[in-house]
């Protein structure tokens, strides 16, 4: 019978090969108004906008990348217009990872959905006294939120392909899922808000 032989190599990592998924990332920023929104009938709860040629396309290293996304900053002006104390902002279109998940009031049973959510944004209030001085009340005022992000932030996870198509939709959401109705807020609760797109090769 031929004798098998065979040979043992020790492990060195100078001959394998490897990932480096420590790039350094790189970041774009994204400030939208509710007034610019291209979605018509115009509902700032709900806000459509064109960013094409925002992100450089023609890199296909970019699709292969990790992207995420943060609520940097946002602004709304007219705060008395949203009922509750949170503000929920969503990206429907992009933020859809099979990670994140949101219990939703469904009548006898609750339902279980995919958490398109990337913020919270809490109603700013006020302690105002009445001209009588022997009553309080509670106002809202305009609402300013912002987010220092760092290295060490996760962010949300980003669907590439939905975001080199060029649109942002933008959702301002009730604390439970519900969508804001025409009865919860007024005509007019302009907004302003800054994303910032992280990208990390891997």
């Amino acid at each position: 019978m031929e004798e098998l032989k065979s040979s043992y190599r020790p492990f060195n990592p100078r001959e394998q090969t490897k990932t480096d998924g420590s790039g350094k990332p790189t970041y774009y920023r994204v400030t939208v108004t509710s007034d610019i929104s291209s979605q018509l009938p115009r509902d700032e709860n709900n806000c459509l906008f064109n960013i094409q040629h925002l992100f450089p396309n023609n890199r296909s290293d970019m699709l292969n990348g990790d992207w995420r996304v943060f609520l940097e900053s946002m602004t709304i002006v007219e705060s008395t217009s949203y009922t509750g104390q949170t503000v929920v902002v969503c990206l429907p279109d992009l933020c859809h990872s099979s990670q994140n998940y949101v219990l939703l009031e469904g009548g006898q049973h609750n339902r279980v959905v995919k958490d398109t959510a990337i913020a919270h944004v809490p109603i700013a209030y006020a302690t105002l006294i009445t001209p009588s001085d022997d009553v309080l009340v509670a106002a809202r005022e305009p609402t300013f939120y912002e987010r220092h992000v760092t290295t060490n932030d996760v962010g949300v996870s980003v669907d590439v392909g939905a975001l080199f198509s060029g649109h942002l939709r933008v959702e301002l959401r009730q604390p439970a899922g519900r969508a804001f109705q025409t009865a919860d807020h007024g005509r007019d609760a302009p907004w302003t808000a800054t994303f910032l797109f992280c990208y990390k090769p891997k």
